[in-house]
This record gives C-alpha cells, sequence and structure tokens, in this order.
C-alpha cells in the first residue's frame, strides 16, 4: 500500500516536472494524494520510509546495490552467507574511510528492512546436476518426445516412465515431538536392519505397473516371504548387495512392462540411462515389441522424472512413519517379509492417481508445457555470471575525481545548493545512480581479489605423488607420513682416491 502511495506522489511530481499540470491542489487532487506531502516533496524533503536514512550505515543507493549482488550471487548458486555480508558492507564503508564497527544484529535487520530477500538453509546439489539445467538441453529433450509422439501416434495412455528407489530397511522419519529439556534431547530409536532394498516402479499417466522389489540376497528363502493369505501381487527378486543390474533390469522388461502394457500399439518408455537400461538385449527387445526408449538426459531426473517429482517423496515418508509405528521401540524385527508388507501399505496410500499426475504436471511432459520447465529460476539462470570487472580510469593529475562515496555525495550537495528545486531533484536522481555505481564497482574488486587469491591457491598446489610403499602395505604411520612428505636431498658425488667427495646437494620439492 505504501509503495502504491509512492507511487503516485511520483507521478505527481513527473506531472509537475514536466508542465503537465501547474497547480498542485490539480495535480494531488487528480493522483488522490495529499497536496502538503506533494509540495513538501517538491521542495526536496524525503519521504517518510528514508527519514531516518542518516543513521544507517549504508546509504539507499549502496543497499540497493549490495541487494543486486546477493541476486548476481544466486545466479551464480554462490548465496552470501552472514559473514560474507559482513565484509561486503565492512567493504562499503572502508572505502568512503568508515571504520567503525558494524553492530552485532546488523546483517539481520538488513534483510528484515528488505522484503525481497530471505533467509533459509542452502540446498547441497551435485555440480553434474546444476551442470544439467542447460535450456538447451531441456529443449532437444522435448523436441525428441514431441518427434517420437507424432511419428508413431503414441497417446497418452501409452507413455511411460520407469525409475528405481532404494530403501533402508529400517529407515525412519524424524517427527516434532514434546520432551522436557531437563531430561535430554528427544531421540527415536529405529531397527538395526540397514539392508538394502531397491523397488522399480513404473507408471503412465493413468495407472501404475506391479511394482518389482530386488532384495539383499543369493536366493529366496521361505521366511522371507508373507503368509499365503498376504502375498501381494508383486515380483521378488535377489542381487548380492540389493542393487539391480543388467539381467534384472531385462527380467523386469520382460516380466511386468511387456506383459502389461497394451498389445500392438507403440509406447514410449520414459528412463535414465543407467546401465541396466541401454544393454543390447534391452534394446532388442524395446524394438521387438514396439517401445521406444527416451532416456533423460545425465543428472537432470530431479527436473524431468515423473516418479521423483510424483509418488516417491510422499511413498518414503509414509514408508518411514510405517517403520517407526512397528518398531516404536527399536526393539521389533524388521525382515524382508515385513519390509514386504509395510511397502506395499505404504505404496497404497501414495500411489494414488493424483500424486502420479502431479509428477508428470510437475515435469511439464503431460500436459505437454516444456515452457513451465525452462520458466524453472535453475534452468532461465543457468550460465549466469556477474559482469566481467572493468577498472577505473586513471587520473590525469590535472582534475581530480572522486573516489569515494562521501566525496561524491559532498559535490552533490554543492551543485544542489545552486540550483532550482526542479533540477535539484534531477541532480540528486543522478547522484543516486552515481553513488549506485561507484558501490557496485567497489563490490566487484572485492570479489576480483577473492578470485585472484583462489587462483593463486591453485597454482601453488602440485600434483600429489603417490608415497613409496612396502610389500602389501596398507597403512603408515606419522614418521613414515613425515618422510613421505619431506623434502627429498639429492647429492652429486665424486669419487676420488676410493673416497667419496659431496660436490652439491639438490632439494627435490
Amino acid at each position: 500500500m505504501a509503495s502504491n502511495q509512492e507511487q503516485l506522489i511520483q507521478q505527481a511530481l513527473n506531472d509537475l516536472d514536466i508542465g503537465a499540470e501547474k497547480s498542485i491542489r490539480k495535480v494531488a487532487a487528480k493522483y488522490r494524494v495529499s497536496k502538503t506531502t506533494v509540495a513538501y516533496r517538491r521542495r526536496g524533503r524525503n519521504p517518510r520510509t528514508q527519514a531516518n536514512r542518516r543513521t544507517q550505515r549504508l546509504s539507499l543507493e549502496e543497499e540497493k546495490t549490495l541487494i543486486q549482488w546477493i541476486r548476481d550471487l544466486q545466479r551464480q548458486n554462490l548465496c552470501p552467507n552472514y559473514p560474507r555480508i559482513r565484509s561486503f558492507v565492512y567493504e562499503i564503508l572502508r572505502n568512503r574511510g568508515d571504520s567503525r564497527p558494524l553492530g552485532k544484529n546488523y546483517v539481520s535487520r538488513f534483510i528484515s528492512r528488505h522484503s525481497e530477500l530471505r533467509t533459509s538453509r542452502s540446498r547441497a546439489m551435485d555440480i553434474k546436476r546444476l551442470s544439467a539445467l542447460d535450456p538447451t538441453v531441456i529443449e532437444s529433450f522435448f523436441s525428441e518426445f514431441e518427434q517420437l509422439r507424432s511419428q508413431y501416434g503414441v497417446e497418452i495412455e501409452n507413455i511411460w516412465n520407469m525409475d528405481e528407489t532404494g530403501f533402508q530397511m529400517g529407515q525412519t522419519t524424524s517427527n516434532f515431538v514434546a520432551y522436557d529439556a531437563s531430561i535430554g534431547r528427544p531421540v527415536a530409536p529405529q531397527p538395526d536392519n540397514t539392508q538394502w532394498v531397491t523397488i522399480i516402479e513404473c507408471i503412465s499417466y493413468h495407472r501404475a505397473l506391479k511394482p518389482y522389489l530386488i532384495f539383499c540376497g543369493k536366493a529366496p528363502e521361505l521366511h522371507m516371504f508373507p503368509a499365503i493369505d498376504e502375498l501381494p501381487d508383486i515380483i521378488w527378486a535377489f542381487s548380492l548387495k540389493g542393487w539391480t543390474d543388467n539381467e534384472l533390469g531385462i527380467d523386469w522388461l520382460r516380466r511386468i512392462f511387456i506383459p502389461q502394457r497394451p498389445i500392438g500399439k507403440h509406447s514410449i518408455l520414459i528412463l535414465d540411462g543407467h546401465d541396466s537400461h541401454s544393454t543390447g538385449l534391452f534394446q532388442y527387445l524395446c524394438l521387438q515389441n514396439d517401445i521406444h526408449p527416451l532416456y533423460l538426459p545425465a543428472h537432470a531426473s530431479h527436473k524431468l522424472q515423473p516418479l521423483d517429482l510424483g509418488p516417491f517423496s510422499p511413498l518414503k515418508a509414509a514408508y518411514g512413519q510405517l517403520v517407526q509405528r512397528f518398531a516404536l521401540t527399536g526393539l521389533a524385527t524388521l525382515n524382508r517379509r515385513v519390509f514386504t508388507k509395510l511397502y506395499i501399505e505404504a505404496r497404497q496410500t501414495t500411489f494414488t492417481e493424483r500424486n502420479i499426475r502431479a509428477g508428470w504436471h510437475r515435469t511439464g511432459i503431460w500436459p505437454l508445457n516444456k515452457q513451465k520447465l525452462l520458466n524453472d529460476p535453475e534452468i532461465r539462470n543457468f550460465g549466469r555470471t556477474t559482469p566481467e570487472y572493468q577498472p577505473p580510469a586513471t587520473s590525469d593529475g590535472l582534475y581530480s575525481t572522486p573516489k569515494q562515496s562521501d566525496n561524491l555525495r559532498a559535490l552533490i550537495r554543492q551543485i544542489e545548493a545552486k540550483t532550482t528545486p526542479q533540477t535539484r531533484r534531477a541532480v540528486r536522481k543522478l547522484g543516486h545512480s552515481a553513488i549506485q555505481e561507484h558501490t557496485g564497482a567497489q563490490l566487484l574488486r572485492t570479489q576480483l581479489r577473492e578470485l585472484r587469491q583462489l587462483a593463486l591457491k591453485q597454482e601453488l598446489t602440485k600434483r600429489s605423488k603417490r608415497i613409496q610403499k612396502e610389500t602389501k602395505q596398507r597403512s603408515w604411520n606419522l614418521e613414515q607420513v613425515r618422510a613421505a612428505l619431506a623434502p627429498k636431498k639429492v647429492h652429486f658425488v665424486r669419487k676420488e682416491g676410493g673416497e667419496k667427495r659431496i660436490l652439491r646437494t639438490v632439494t627435490l620439492e
């Protein structure tokens, strides 16, 4: 509301400046603002929001520049923390000759004054995933998808997504609980079974196929399965570590996907580039059954995989809650039989039509909307960097150019004292722009210095050499490591009369 009022006042002042209105009363009535406020502002008075600007360490222009710098760092996935923001502010103040320390809560109050800024914990992401968010790669995937659909006339019910997800049998979820601080921090016991289970799931826009469970083990035993009246309609498989492999990937294709898809119709199978999905036999079976694999771009499944963006997240949360309810004290035995029952129960509550369709909607695959994904901030800002640093022009010695913000302000005040109110407002805007650019240049110099220091450290880092070891040696004590790291000395000797004389010694780094 206050910002809208300020815009109306600025429009009224602009009409007076260009001569569209000559009467302050008429222009105030036109924009429904106070006549007194327009008169005071025309004389050069600051708005109420800037009334205490003199008591703040940074000017309005410097704070705007700092906000823009935070945005630039965010586009580079380098959001600054509190200490880094403080160091930037210190650089700005030091540039104007102000060496007073900042208050303890300066950064938090600075953020609270600007509604566009937020604070939260940063989310770690693999650098390969960040590098995969190239808009050209995303557009290429959607182009290939549209080409397959139009070429083979694939209908929406024949577009599938297949993916694996993993579980530790005893994994639980953290919850908010009530506790007495005098007793200690709350701890939730969980089962100690950490065996890994891989699940292969496959969904279309309308339904999900039966799951394919891969347990850790060489061969199945009777105690691993639920009772006869509780057996679910799924496929059980076994591998040494509970992971999928080439044979199990082909077995899933033969026993689940091919029998359950419509016969005689072309299908598109969207999947990632795992080795088990790209073997020659897998490709041949797909070709033989009119299945067209569409591989997701590498490391981009977190944006394009409907299963990841749909039912998988609530599935893991629901399973963790069921484990916590089953093993409330952490002493209950959680084996393969119990896992199967808990997983099927969690799957029934999360593999709903709503969650399945939500995954397709979020990826933009169906309904087809690639622009929704291209408008994602992480993709839209791919490759953004700050502008290259341009060093300031050197003075020729005849004229002294202001080098500090205080000098700029002093020069602006001298000009304002000799001008009319209308010209004074124009000079003030020009001064705001100059101070903003000056502050931005200072921040660029700070980052350039940090990058140069980092580059220098990288240049000084030499290629690591392998430590010499004895036969079958697998451990080293402190003396052995010190001896390996110490500079090696090479002696150049000459034999004279049966004796060796050292000519010179060279130290090899």
